[in-house]
């Protein structure tokens, strides 16, 4: 193991440094090796490497780095800590490596590609930031029995590989070689390279790289404009033409080869704009428009954009709040590409296919290394494609594990040159910035609910006569930095004084004095520091578990509110109603328009209502008003803006937060669950946090509304506090719009496990499929989807209501419990009045189709998806006959 601890290191360091500090003219030489600038905020491991090579790279006339001159003339009175510490940075080289093998929070395995050694290094942090076949330019230096990184750490991108790699190579190359039985020394000369490799690897993310197409033409964006006398007949025009795709009301897309976009047109009044990202392919849009509009339009102006560029390499990516979904789906695809491209041939390869190529030596590492380019870039976006990537690496025989000799990879005699970027853009406008917009961020409570939870084993209690220590934070106290607060509790269940602290040990003394005569136990973290004052560890017992939580949920809220005291048992009841509350996720039923009645008795009475919040992906929690209509009040008022305020109902809401993160883990150890809970009470327009009678109501509702399921009509639970008591009766939506079936049936069962037939049935079960047949009942209410902001949207919206309405009605008359209608219009009735009045509507016109013209057909519909298609929107949903008509469709 190392000799010496962090704080041991950064003590060392910094007495290394000013050691150099003490040699101006060396430090200035070596800062003479590197450029004379850069960008400290966009190249901070520029710093860290001039440091590096400033302190332990750059050698003096005798070949002595300024960690080897410490070492000789101070190495006597050193510490045994300090002088190895010296002699490890005196042994430190830098190279570029490639992670072959990543062992979360314990290290790595790289491979060293300009000396070709394999080392295997103790590392936590880089861990969680770099995968399998990454690329990294660092320091790296030995301690007594293993291998740690040091200096500045730089991600190369993949493409740009052979741009370093081989650059790197040939300089080493250039100078005198040690034999290859001298490791150190064979070190010490890629040490030398470090302002060159640093040097290079900012040259190429700094160089501007011009953006071309497929066809080697500049990317501009470039405008056209035309006067028009008809609108109608050149949009009747352009939709009749096979170039011209309709994305919206007077928008249409310029489609070229391979499904490329070329450009798009908008119709606004007797306006005409054609929008390429090319001024040669305006051109042909240009004659494209005045061959197919002749007389109807006019040419009036031309907008001609800069060329495009872009730095370094970029990256394919996505927001780092992507849904997980979403970054499966995008490694799944790119992995799939991967293998297209491989069955169909390479261009740089001559066309050659995968399979071909393998059988040669030099092909066989082109497309190794072609395969780990591709998996690096899916790797950081998920694992979802793992299992494809191992069955590539079989197909053609290869293994990951493979190590082929870097000679036979590395075969450029010099390093190539920075190459245009081609790319098509399948967008409708050139963006000033090519990422994704970011969506709603998942939060960690969300991921975890999802999981089985863990349980853990009891730990014992107390015996009478001991205390058990624990931490809170460290907590962020402004000005004054960060502290800790050290809370002790006794087997008696008394809490001792806090002590606020910013180490361990002076925290632990301070509950140690004036308790000798108890037996000290603490948490497993404090261990170390507590064993001089008398404290082992030993598991937290669950009673001092849950109090923790309650404590930090205490001094959080009054971080807020000071002197808002709240007992722990109400807390407690607050956290296991809302960690309840995560694990049901209403918010994936029902959205904060569908409305709850709530009936309310006991130590707070009267009928309120509730929204959810969650739909959406960004506050998660409800919100409970007052009075009757506020929910509506609220849509009807808008957002503030300009100087206008918005009146706030009367409510008490509850939001699900993960931060901080000092109070996130008290809270997890006792539920499972990620999150802090906070209660706000609104009243006149004036938010406060909630009191105790407050926080058992929200509690009581949360526990209610956990336990809500959309088929059943209302749900009563009852919960006591100490004097506190509180009924709650809730009466539950329809959730009508999430195109899903609600109803006590389980239709999958249904749909896999019918029943024989046991007599002929009276009449004949529809043939057309219930996808053709819910476009067919949904007509009326169709009519302005394809002229919304977003057409896939609105058409699921409709659809799913119209499934809704259909499902009711066929409830209504084959199955036993009636009503399925009633309820329906009883939720679009408490809607907000700007939806409501047109959905109300909607659905009583479908409501009629459907007993009018579709009486006769008894399927419950479910599962409805919106797919996109290359020309048009589809329809995906499943159909089971209800079993009430069994009998007369199917002979049951």
């Amino acid at each position: 193991m190392a000799t010496w601890s962090p704080t041991a290191f950064v003590r060392g360091l910094a007495s290394l440094r000013a050691f150099a500090n003490a040699e101006p003219e060396l430090s200035a030489s070596a800062r003479a090796d590197f450029p004379t600038t850069w960008t400290d905020e966009q190249f901070p491991w520029m710093n860290a490497t001039l440091m590096a090579w400033t302190l332990h790279g750059r050698e003096d006339a005798e070949g002595r780095t300024a960690a080897d001159r410490q070492l000789l003339r101070e190495g006597q009175r050193l510490s045994r800590a300090e002088r190895g510490l010296l002699s490890a940075l005196a042994a430190s080289w830098c190279s570029v490596f490639e992670v072959e093998e990543v062992r979360l929070g314990q290290g790595l395995r790289l491979r060293d590609l300009v000396l070709d050694e394999v080392l295997e290094v103790k590392e936590r942090s880089l861990t969680t930031q770099v995968t399998r076949y990454d690329l990294i330019a660092s320091w790296v230096m030995p301690t007594e029995d293993h291998l740690e990184l040091v200096g500045g750490i730089v991600s190369i991108p993949r493409p740009l590989r052979e741009h370093v790699v081989v650059a790197a190579r040939h300089a080493f190359a250039t100078h005198q070689q040690p034999p290859a039985d001298d490791v150190p020394g064979r070190r010490r000369q890629a040490r030398r390279l470090a302002p060159f490799l640093f040097t290079r690897v900012l040259e190429l993310l700094t160089t501007e790289r011009p953006l071309l197409n497929f066809e080697d033409e500049p990317l501009r964006l470039c405008t056209a404009r035309f006067r028009i006398r008809h609108p109608a007949k050149v949009e009747e025009r352009l939709r009749r033409h096979d170039g011209f795709t309709r994305e919206g009301k007077g928008l249409y897309n310029w489609e070229g080869p391979r499904a490329a976009v070329w450009g798009s047109l908008t119709v606004e009044g007797k306006v005409l704009v054609l929008t390429t990202y090319s001024a040669q392919r305006l051109e042909k849009g240009k004659a494209l428009l005045e061959e197919l509009l002749g007389a109807e339009a006019e040419h009036e102006e031309d907008t001609l954009g800069p060329e495009k560029s872009v730095r370094g390499e970029p990256a394919r990516a996505l927001p780092d709040d992507a849904p997980p979904q979403l970054a499966d789906a995008f490694a799944l695809t790119l992995a799939q590409r991967a293998r297209e491209e491989l069955a169909r041939g390479i261009p740089a390869w001559g066309g050659r296919s995968a399979s071909d190529l393998v059988r040669s030596t030099e092909g066989r590492a082109q497309v190794l290394e072609w395969l780990k380019d591709w998996e690096s870039q899916v790797s950081h976006l998920s694992d979802a494609a793992d299992l494809l990537w191992d069955d590539l690496y079989a197909e053609l025989g290869l293994s990951r594990d493979e190590r082929i000799p870097l000679t036979q990879v590395y075969t450029s005699k010099e390093a190539p040159s920075l190459e245009p970027i081609r790319a098509e853009l399948t967008t409708t406008e050139l963006p000033e910035d090519l990422s994704l917009e970011p969506l709603p961020r998942r939060r960690a409570f969300q991921d975890a609910a999802q999981r089985k939870p863990r349980r853990k084993p009891p730990a014992p209690e107390l015996e009478p006569g001991a205390l058990y220590a624990f931490k809170l934070g460290p907590i962020d106290v402004g000005v004054d930095g960060r502290t800790s607060i050290y809370v002790a509790v006794t087997s008696e269940g008394e809490a001792l004084p806090p002590v606020f602290e910013r180490r361990d040990a002076k925290g632990l003394e301070g509950l140690a004095r004036d308790n000798a005569e108890l037996k000290r136990y603490c948490e497993s973290r404090l261990a170390r520091a507590g064993a001089a004052h008398g404290f082992a560890s030993r598991p937290m017992p669950d009673s001092v578990t849950r109090f923790r939580a309650a404590l930090a949920l205490q001094m959080h809220w009054a971080s807020v509110e000071p002197g808002l005291m709240v007992m722990p048992e109400v807390t407690e009841a607050l956290l296991d109603a809302t960690a309840a509350l995560i694990r049901a996720e209403p918010w994936e039923e029902w959205t904060n328009e569908e409305v709850f009645t709530v009936h309310l008795e006991g130590a707070v009475r009267g009928t309120r209502e509730l929204s959810v919040m969650g739909s959406g992906g960004s506050e998660f929690g409800f919100a409970l008003f007052d009075r009757a209509g506020s929910v509506e009040r609220m849509s009807m008022s808008g957002l503030p803006g300009g100087n206008v305020d918005v009146l706030i109902p009367d409510s008490l809401g509850v939001t699900l937060e993960d931060a901080p993160d000092w109070v996130v883990k008290t809270v997890k150890d006792v539920t499972g669950l990620p999150f802090v809970p906070d209660v706000m009470r609104v009243q006149r327009n004036t938010p406060r946090l909630g009191n105790a009678e407050e926080l058992v109501l929200a509690a009581a509702v949360a526990q209610a509304l956990a336990l809500a399921r959309p088929e059943e009509r209302e749900v009563d639970v009852e919960l006591k506090v100490g004097d506190l008591q509180v009924r709650v009766r809730l009466e539950i939506p329809l959730p009508l719009l999430t195109g899903s079936y609600v109803g006590k049936l389980d239709l999958l069962s249904l749909a896999t496990r019918r029943p024989k037939a046991s007599h002929a049935p009276t009449r004949s079960l529809p043939t057309k499929k219930v996808s053709e047949t819910l476009l067919e009942f949904a007509k009326p209410v169709l009519d302005d989807v394809e002229d919304s902001e977003d057409p896939q949207a609105e058409l699921f919206t409709c659809l799913a209501l119209a499934l809704s309405a259909w499902n009711a009605v066929v409830q209504d008359t084959w199955e036993p419990e009636k009503g399925w209608v009633e309820r329906a219009r009883a939720t679009l009735t408490r809607m907000p009045r700007d939806v409501r009045e047109m959905m109300l509507h909607d659905f009583e016109l479908l409501v009629e189709r459907k007993r009018r013209h579709f009486a006769d057909d008894p399927r419950l519909l479910d599962a409805l998806d919106i797919v996109q298609r290359p020309d048009d929107l589809g329809v995906r949903l499943a159909g089971v006959v209800t079993p009430g008509a069994w009998s007369e469709f199917v002979g049951v």
